[in-house]
């Protein structure tokens, strides 16, 4: 960079990441000021992925109607280490919910069994696990800190088009392969 431009200032990692998190908590700011305002209780979409190195993720989209318009932002994209079982899944979604201050309306997610099973529980069968913590010892996570009686959502559907890609599938399969 001396040669092509000598004024050039490389910036820090710490002074990036310093702006980074700074627009972050700005951007939460006015989304959760945004869904505070919403003439509507925010939905959720939901869906789990593993890497190609066995990592798995949680992305979390939220959708609003602020102003009469329809609105969506991805709410949180995080690193989710297994097991990945309905109750673990389901906790570890209403623990981000938490750190947002939101419940939601509706949850979305394709249709696994794990998915079907974690957002069709009933506040009955919604006992969570207290011997839970995530991998990470900076970030451990307890389930312990949920209640099992406070729903972070109203209700769950299963993906249409998931939904409508297993029928096609069965109905492909059931006419052209022989």
């Amino acid at each position: 960079m001396k040669v092509v431009e000598p004024r050039f200032q490389p910036i820090s990692c710490a002074v990036v990441t310093s702006r980074l998190n700074s627009i972050y908590e700005e951007e939460k700011k006015i989304l959760l000021d945004d869904i505070t305002k919403s003439i509507t209780k925010p939905s959720a979409t939901i869906d789990f992925w593993t890497g190609c190195d066995s990592r798995s993720f949680l992305g979390c989209t939220i959708h609003f109607l602020y102003q009469n318009m329809p609105r969506n932002h991805v709410l949180f994209f995080i690193e989710v280490p297994p097991p990945h079982t309905s109750e673990r899944d389901r906790a570890r979604f209403e623990n981000e919910l938490d750190k947002y201050g939101i419940s939601c309306f509706m949850v979305v997610t394709d249709n696994a069994s794990n998915m079907k099973c974690a957002f069709e529980m009933s506040t009955d069968d919604a006992e969570v696990l207290d011997d839970f913590e995530s991998s990470d010892e900076d970030e451990a996570f307890s389930t312990s800190q949920l209640s099992p009686r406070s729903l972070k959502f109203d209700g769950w559907i299963g993906c249409a088009s998931h939904q409508l890609r297993l029928v096609v599938n069965d109905v492909y399969k059931l006419h052209f392969q022989k």
